[in-house]
C-alpha cells in the first residue's frame, strides 16, 4: 500500500530534498522535477514525473492515483503549521526563501 505521510522540503540552499517512510520513487521524482523546472506548472511536472516513473518501472500504464495525490500536496510555510492554503502556484509566485514543506492534505501530517 502506498503511504501518504510523505514530505519534501526546500532547504536554505534552495535544494529540494525529500523524506519518505518507504523511499518513494514518486516523491523522489517530484522533487527532482521541481528542482530542474521551477517555472513549470504542476501538470507539466506531473507529466514528466509520470514519464520518469514509467521508465524506471518499465510500466507505461501508471495509475491515476498520482494525479490525485499530487493535487493534494500543498506548500506549507515553516511558521504556519496549521495553514494548508499555499498551493504550488502560490509558492512559485511568492516562495518562502527559508523553508517550505510539501505536505499531503490527505493526512495533514507535517513531520
Amino acid at each position: 500500500q502506498y503511504q501518504h505521510n510523505l514530505m519534501a522540503y526546500l532547504t536554505k540552499e534552495n535544494f529540494m530534498s525529500y523524506i519518505s517512510n518507504n523511499d518513494s520513487i514518486f516523491i523522489k521524482n517530484i522533487c527532482n522535477e521541481i528542482n530542474k523546472n521551477e517555472d513549470d506548472d504542476i501538470s507539466s511536472i506531473l507529466r514528466k514525473v509520470n514519464n520518469e516513473i514509467a521508465k524506471e518501472t518499465k510500466n507505461k500504464q501508471l495509475s491515476e492515483f498520482q494525479d490525485r495525490f499530487l493535487a493534494n500536496f500543498y506548500f506549507q510555510p515553516k511558521n504556519e503549521k496549521n495553514s494548508y492554503s499555499k498551493t504550488y502556484s502560490d509558492f512559485l509566485i511568492n516562495p518562502n526563501p527559508l523553508y517550505c514543506g510539501l505536505i499531503s492534505k490527505d493526512t495533514q501530517k507535517f513531520e
